[in-house]
């Protein structure tokens, strides 16, 4: 009776949290190809055969790693004892080690994300169970087997940030165990089922990047803005003068990367290079990386530092002198436009100027 509503209650809440997942459809920017540490507490369910008490708590550790949109892999370690539950027996317990690795297909990257596991591994079941007075033989009744080991199973992560979440799962372990008296038939295969619930750390991936919105084709190129601004004169010197070069980010990058796409460097090869190339006597290039304010500060930071030095490494290998060019990543410290509201496709539209890269080339120096 405890393992169907057991079973009913993890049904109740994995169906739950799918609706309200399904609901959102937002993307949150998390990371890729993560690394994750996950440890935790269980809930084991012996098989019948081993009269051992149910909902008997345990303890689990595991290492996962992200390796593509939809498969994630797990290698960990559970451990869990019951005491014995029959009136043959007079104390002792049943204790059960397992060493799996698992394969999960996971359905979303978002913050909710369901799975299912199967896996295959090592587990050990120990028996130690006292006989109770008045039943023959008298003693103990024994065994310890180890033994391959399969599992299947449903779960989900929770993701309260990047780095931060929970992952919970209810799975069924099939092993082998070898202690079969007249009190106990054990001699063989059985099946313990396992409530797991742990938090969840993440380390090591790819940040996350931002989708850029699909521009719409257009008789001219608007994304490529020029322009030129003479320093107001604060001394009695030539001023200097910088010429400014403004690009958009979805003309310069491919889709959620910092690569430049082919575009972007027939982009740069005409209006940025040739003309450092053509003209010696220009002075020192900035390069500018912006983001928008959406997503983590960390990520953004990071993106636009990126994409700046992706701009810089294309120019270098351009013929571009290198000790002359300057990479600056400025996250989404300094706006050009302003729009209020949470994320959604209007937002995400409407913040596309922030997300570009300012190449500032230096016309005249300082006297």
């Amino acid at each position: 009776m405890k393992l169907k509503l057991t079973y009913a209650a993890v049904t109740a809440a994995f169906l739950l949290l799918s609706n309200g997942h399904v609901s959102a459809e937002e993307n949150y920017g998390f990371s890729t190809e993560s690394w994750y540490g996950l440890g935790g507490a269980s809930l084991i369910y012996p098989d019948a055969d081993l009269d051992a008490s149910d909902d008997s708590p345990g303890l689990h550790l595991r290492l996962g790693k992200e390796l593509t949109e939809n498969i994630d892999i797990q290698v960990g370690l559970s451990y869990h004892k019951a005491d014995e539950d029959h009136s043959s027996f007079d104390g002792g317990d049943y204790k059960q080690f397992n060493l799996t690795a698992d394969a999960l297909y996971v359905f979303s990257r978002d913050k909710f994300r369901p799975f299912v596991l199967a896996g295959l591994g090592a587990s050990n079941n120990r028996i130690s169970y006292n006989i109770a007075p008045g039943y023959l033989p008298g003693g103990k009744v024994s065994g310890s087997d180890t033994s391959l080991a399969g599992n299947i199973g449903a779960g989900f992560q929770y993701l309260f940030n990047d780095q931060f979440g929970v992952q919970a799962d209810f799975r069924r372990i099939i092993s082998r165990a070898d202690a079969k008296t007249s009190e106990l038939g054990v001699d063989g295969t059985i099946a313990n089922n396992q409530l797991n619930i742990g938090l969840l750390y993440r380390f090591g991936g790819k940040p996350a990047i931002i989708p850029e919105p699909k521009m719409e084709p257009v008789a001219q190129a608007p994304q490529i803005v020029e322009r030129v601004v003479e320093v107001e004169k604060i001394v009695q010197a030539e001023p200097q003068k910088i010429e400014t070069h403004t690009f958009f980010a979805a003309t310069l990058f491919e889709l959620n990367e910092h690569t430049l796409s082919d575009e972007g460097k027939n982009i740069l090869r005409t209006q940025i290079t040739q003309k450092l190339i053509d003209n010696k006597s220009l002075g020192n290039v900035t390069i500018e990386g912006h983001t928008d304010r959406l997503g983590n500060d960390a990520i953004n930071e990071q993106l636009s530092l990126r994409r700046a030095y992706a701009v810089r490494d294309f120019l270098i290998n351009q013929g571009v002198d290198g000790n002359r060019l300057n990479a600056i990543g400025k996250s989404s410290t300094e706006p050009v436009v302003f729009c209020d509201g949470p994320r959604s496709e209007r937002i995400i539209s409407c913040l596309q100027p922030n997300r570009r890269v300012v190449v500032q080339i230096e016309t005249q120096t300082k006297l």
